[in-house]
C-alpha cells in the first residue's frame, strides 16, 4: 500500500493502526518499546530522513519526510519522492536561474528573512542573491578560533559591512552536542538531533530578531559538489528531492517551536535543477570550483579566487570531548534497560574521547548509538 505525504513536516505512520498518528501519539507508540526496534534502527543508518530508500519499523512506525511517497510492507517501508520533478535543461542560463529566484521570493513577500552566515560559498551566495533583490538580510554565524587561517572569518567580515544587521556568536561558546538533556522529545532516534542546541541558539536570535524564514545554504554540498550524471532534459535523481536536501528535522523540533521558519535557500523551485543545469555533467568537485568561477562577478574574491574543502571533523571532535560526561549520563538508563554492550556509558564516554581516531563505520555506529540514548532520555525525562 502506497501512502503520501502532503504536508511540509515530518509525519509519523503506525503500520499497527494503518494510519497516520499525530506526534503525541507516535511518542506514546514509541515508548512502548521493543529491543528489536534499536536493531532496526541501527540497521537503517545514519540517513532515515535525508535519502530514499528501504527502512525497517521503528516500534512499528516509519518517519515519513515531507513530499514524500511511501511504500508499506509488513516487515519495511520504502520511501521515494512525489514532489514534481524538474527537468536538467543545459541551455539554461543564469538569466533564467535569477527569473526563478524572483518568482520564489515573491512567495515571501512581506517576510522578514535571515540567513545562516557560515563564512563559506554557499550562504555567501544565498546572501548576495537576497542583496541583488534589494533585501537586506539579518545574518547569524558563528565564528571561531579555527578560522584563523582560513577565510570564512573574512568573508564574514565583508558581509558584516553590507547588511545592516549581523549577529556574530562565539562557536567556542555553543559546541556541537551541547546540552543533549534538552533534547526535545521526538518519536524516532535520528542523528540530527545531535545538533539541536546549536540550531537552538540562532533560533533564539531568529526570534529575537523578528526573523520570519532563517534560510541555510545545507543544499550546496549535494548540488555544487556532488558529482553530476543527470542527461541533457532527464529528471534530477530521486536524492535530490527537496526533503533530501534540507534539515526538516531541525525546523520541525527546533525553529517552528519559536516561531521561525528555517528552509535551505538552495532548494527551492526549480534552483536544484537549474543549478545543475548550469554545471552539465561533472565529476566530484570538493571545492566546488565550477561555481566560483560561474558566479565569480557577485563573490568575494577571497572565495572566487581561493577555494579548499570545508573539514569539520575538528568541531564534532571537540564537542564530543566537551560533551563526554553529559554523553555517558544520558546512556546510563538506556543501558541500565536494555543491557546492550554498546549503549555502556563507560564505553560511550570513551567513543566520545576518542571519536578522531575511530574509523568511518566505529564513528557512524557510535552516533548512532548516541541518537538513540538521546531518544530514549528524551522521552522518559
Amino acid at each position: 500500500m502506497k501512502i503520501r505525504n502532503e504536508t511540509k513536516n515530518i509525519l509519523y505512520y503506525s503500520i499497527d493502526k494503518n494510519l497516520f498518528v499525530d506526534e503525541n501519539g507516535a511518542l506514546e507508540i514509541s515508548r512502548c518499546f521493543k529491543i528489536d526496534s534499536y536493531y532496526n534502527f541501527i540497521a537503517n543508518g545514519v540517513n532515515t530522513l535525508r535519502r530514499p530508500g528501504a527502512y525497517k519499523y521503528f516500534s512499528g512506525l516509519a518517519a515519513v519526510p515531507p513530499g514524500t511517497i511511501v511504500n508499506v510492507e509488513n516487515t519495511h517501508y520504502e520511501i521515494t519522492s512525489q514532489i514534481k520533478n524538474y527537468k536538467v535543461d543545459y541551455s539554461k542560463s543564469i538569466s533564467e536561474l535569477y527569473q526563478e529566484i524572483k518568482i520564489i521570493l515573491g512567495e515571501f513577500k512581506n517576510k522578514r528573512l535571515g540567513v545562516e552566515l557560515s563564512g563559506g560559498l554557499d550562504s555567501s551566495l544565498i546572501i548576495e542573491t537576497l542583496l541583488k533583490f534589494g533585501i537586506d538580510p539579518i545574518l547569524i554565524g558563528f565564528s571561531s578560533e579555527k578560522f584563523e587561517f582560513r577565510t570564512e572569518r573574512v568573508i564574514q567580515n565583508i558581509y558584516k559591512e553590507k547588511v545592516k544587521e549581523a549577529i556574530i556568536l562565539k562557536y567556542e561558546n555553543c559546541f556541537a552536542f551541547d546540552n543533549l538533556k534538552e533534547t526535545p522529545k521526538h518519536p524516532i532516534p535520528v542523528t540530527e538531533s545531535h545538533l539541536f542546541n546549536r540550531h537552538l541558539t540562532v533560533a533564539k536570535k531568529a526570534k529575537e530578531f523578528n526573523i520570519d524564514i532563517l534560510f541555510s545554504g545545507e543544499a550546496g554540498d549535494q548540488l555544487l559538489s556532488f558529482p553530476n550524471n543527470c542527461m541533457n532534459n532527464s529528471f534530477l535523481p530521486n536524492e535530490f528531492s527537496y526533503w533530501c536536501l534540507a534539515e526538516q528535522w531541525s525546523n520541525q523540533y527546533v525553529f517552528q517551536k519559536l516561531g521561525v521558519s528555517y528552509l535551505s535557500g538552495m532548494a527551492l523551485g526549480a534552483i536544484p535543477s537549474l543549478l545543475f543545469s548550469l554545471r552539465g555533467i561533472q565529476p566530484w568537485d570538493p571545492m566546488k570550483l565550477w561555481a566560483r568561477r560561474k558566479f565569480k562577478e557577485c563573490l568575494p574574491k577571497e572565495l572566487s579566487e581561493f577555494a579548499y574543502t570545508a573539514f569539520h571533523n575538528g568541531w564534532v571532535a571537540d564537542g564530543l570531548i566537551n560533551a563526554a560526561d553529559t554523553i555517558s549520563e544520558i546512556s546510563e538508563n538506556a543501558f541500565k534497560d536494555l543491557k546492550i554492550d554498546d549503549l555502556s556509558p563507560q564505553k560511550m564516554k570513551f567513543q566520545s574521547k576518542k571519536y578522531s581516531t575511530l574509523d568511518e563505520e566505529k564513528r557512524k555506529s557510535f552516533l548512532l548509538n548516541l541518537a538513540f540514548v538521546s531518544w530514549y532520555f528524551s522521552i522518559n525525562k
